[in-house]
């Protein structure tokens, strides 16, 4: 019988009474290191890895082979603690508008993407863990571990959860999922669009001009993003109307244009690490071997093995050298065939980078070929 259909027959035969509380549905790990993901798709965020006969709690099936659970005992989640007033010792309520906790694993060196965000005043318990410091341009983030949030589910592949005989409660109905943070449109505008009913008429068709000219640079990506002209624009309507309400009006917009081209120019240091990164990468794979004349076009060669290592929470996979070590560490995207080239000699092609916390390369899969068959 289908773990589904006992679940259905158990409820049918055995329905708690009305009045009472129906008992939830627990599930039993019977996986060898069945991972637990933030979203019901297998490339996402690992937040957790069970091991056989850990028992969870069954909110809901969600469809395609997952079932939705509560967090087991060991899940926790990032917070910016700026978003916190830690007054009360291991309690905080959110003190902005909405904060977005986002997925947490051990040995991620950063937090996961954002999960249902919390509303002003929402409390939340503050575990006692390390917190995680993520370097930014200026100064740095602090994420400090904090409970999930009531309500915030996780998701197992239904293949490795067998319910038993007695252990079949109640389920939920699908919740309907809440989409994460949106990005803030706000830095991608000209500025508050209100404005006073006292400005000259004049000013009001050339603020206009320079506003389409603004957004037409916003447009484009961040990194290519040339305010210059926009912002000589503003201020020659600054230098020629000067009575108070088009002064603050367009001192907000200059100033606006003034982070914007800070946001530019962070974007634009960010692409040069990531090129000055890639060429280093380039040549210690250069220095460290040279592939023989078939494969030269290839990023890198060798054996294709599973591995528990993880990348951002992400599970990937190792490429075996010559000498039977690990020569470099693949994240593989959905689509790309991996089960039938394991143990293959294959070629890739990807972004190279190089990971600290694993000593070795990791490669962002664009495209896997096999050179040689496995045995």
């Amino acid at each position: 019988m289908s773990f589904w259909g006992l679940v259905v027959l158990v409820l049918i035969a055995g329905a708690a009474p009305p009045a009472q509380t129906p008992a939830p549905t627990i599930g039993r790990v019977v996986a060898e290191g069945a991972e637990v993901f933030d979203r019901a798709d297998g490339t996402g965020f690992v937040v957790a890895e069970l091991a056989p006969g850990s028992r969870v709690t069954i909110d809901h099936e969600v469809g395609g082979g997952w079932l939705a659970i509560e967090p087991p005992s060991s899940v926790f989640c990032w917070l910016d603690e700026g978003a916190l007033d830690r007054t009360t010792p291991g309690i905080a309520r959110v003190v902005i508008e909405r904060a977005a906790p986002r997925s947490a694993n051990p040995r991620a060196r950063l937090p996961g993407l954002p999960l249902s965000p919390l509303r002003r005043g929402t409390p939340v318990t503050v575990l006692a863990r390390k917190s995680r410091v993520v370097p930014q341009s200026v100064g740095a983030r602090v994420f400090v571990a904090i409970e999930p949030p009531a309500g915030q589910l996780f998701y197992l592949a239904a293949a490795s959860v067998r319910v038993d005989e007695g252990e079949a409660g109640a389920l939920s109905a699908p919740r309907v999922q809440v989409a994460p943070l949106p990005i803030d449109t706000a830095v991608v505008s000209p500025g508050n669009s209100l404005r006073p009913s006292t400005l000259p008429p004049a000013l009001v068709a050339e603020l206009a001009r320079v506003e389409n000219a603004q957004r037409a640079v916003l447009r484009g990506a961040m990194e290519s993003w040339d305010l210059d002209a926009v912002k000589r624009g503003y201020q020659d309507l600054a230098n020629r109307y000067r009575d108070p309400d088009s002064r603050a009006l367009l001192e907000a917009r200059i100033a606006r244009v003034d982070q914007q081209s800070g946001l530019a120019q962070q974007a634009r240091r960010f692409e040069m690490l990531v090129r000055e990164s890639r060429a280093r990468d380039s040549s210690k794979t250069i220095t460290q071997s040279i592939p023989p004349p078939e494969t030269i076009a290839y990023d890198a060669v060798g054996m294709l093995q599973r591995s528990s290592k993880l990348v951002d929470g992400k599970r990937v996979y190792a490429l075996v050298g010559e000498h039977g070590t690990p020569t470099a560490y693949l994240s593989i995207p959905p689509g790309i065939q991996t089960e039938r080239h394991l143990s293959a000699q294959v070629g890739v092609h990807g972004q190279v980078h190089y990971d600290a916390y694993l000593r070795n390369r990791v490669i962002d899969v664009d495209d896997l070929t096999p050179i040689l068959e496995a045995p």
